[in-house]
């Protein structure tokens, strides 16, 4: 379950998360909003949907036009990097939610209704769908580092398109927030 905090204090936005790696590759995933009824899904090479409808990310292309889904630790303290970085997004790009579930997050990306979105720690099993979701539905996904993002790590910069995606990855660097992720 992703978004607890939600769920124990009745905020409708949480989901059940499931997702298939095999030697560092995801292979399916899926993301289930019970309170809505939506059910994401994504197989390697097959697509993403929704309740069986295909999908596909935005075809945002700057951060001027971008709405960006926010990733934050359980716990936030000062010092975190994801404070930093919305700090500087928030004055560039169209606007930024915070929504309680990193799930539900990228599965919003898949489906375009967010453009990217980023989380320095978040869990790797809170994650794995949606990033997979992303790609499937023609989203790039990478570390803070600009390499692939594998599935052993909850750090990630998610977005719909490379240019955006280029765009995202320049401030973490520009930031200095992309070592030690």
């Amino acid at each position: 379950m992703d978004g607890t905090t939600n769920y124990v204090h009745r905020v409708p936005f949480f989901s059940v998360s499931l997702a298939l790696e095999q030697r560092g590759e995801l292979l399916v995933g899926a993301i289930y909003n019970p309170i809505s009824g939506e059910y994401f899904t994504a197989a390697v090479g097959h697509g993403a949907f929704l309740n069986g409808s295909r999908i596909r990310t935005s075809g945002v292309r700057t951060l001027s036009e971008a709405l960006i889904a926010a990733g934050f630790p359980a716990a936030v303290s000062l010092n975190v990097p994801d404070l930093r970085f919305f700090n500087e997004i928030v004055l560039v790009s169209q606007s930024v939610r915070r929504t309680g579930s990193a799930a539900l997050n990228l599965a919003y990306i898949a489906a375009g209704r967010f453009d990217a979105g980023w989380s320095f720690s978040t869990k790797v099993w809170d994650v794995a769908a949606g990033l997979l979701l992303i790609k499937e539905a023609g989203g790039v996904v990478a570390s803070f580092e600009g390499s692939e993002r594998r599935a052993n790590s909850g750090a990630f910069v998610a977005a719909a398109t490379p240019e955006l995606h280029g765009e995202v990855l320049r401030l973490v660097q520009r930031l200095g927030l992309n070592h030690g992720c």
